[in-house]
């Protein structure tokens, strides 16, 4: 029953001190590092919305996208495996990343 947290700040420039070369796919991030990320829409650029957690399922990782009141293309919560391929490069200096083919998970 012990908990160890450091500030968000102080995990981010330890995580891109460890990094010898920018992440090239979105699964090569910490969790931490994902939640925040805006995400839009590939082919458009339109903000489908932000990252608000990352669940570790054991066999999955489940990205929820949450919409941003105004701003989003999507109306409710969106949830993506981490492994779905068309995840593009996040850019953690601008945190953003790109998804594409995203609405085969809308209902």
């Amino acid at each position: 029953n012990y908990s160890i947290a450091a500030p968000l700040t102080l995990m981010r420039e330890m995580a891109k001190a460890e990094r010898t070369q920018a992440p090239v796919t979105i699964s090569e991030l910490w969790y931490f590092e994902l939640t925040g990320l805006n995400v839009f829409d590939a082919d458009t650029q339109q903000k489908l919305g932000r990252i608000s957690h990352v669940e570790d399922l054991g066999l999955n990782t489940v990205v929820s996208i949450e919409p941003v009141a105004g701003e989003s293309l999507i109306a409710a919560p969106l949830e993506i495996p981490l492994n779905y391929p068309h995840w593009q490069k996040p850019d953690l200096d601008t945190r953003s990343v790109r998804l594409a083919e995203w609405r085969v998970f809308v209902a």
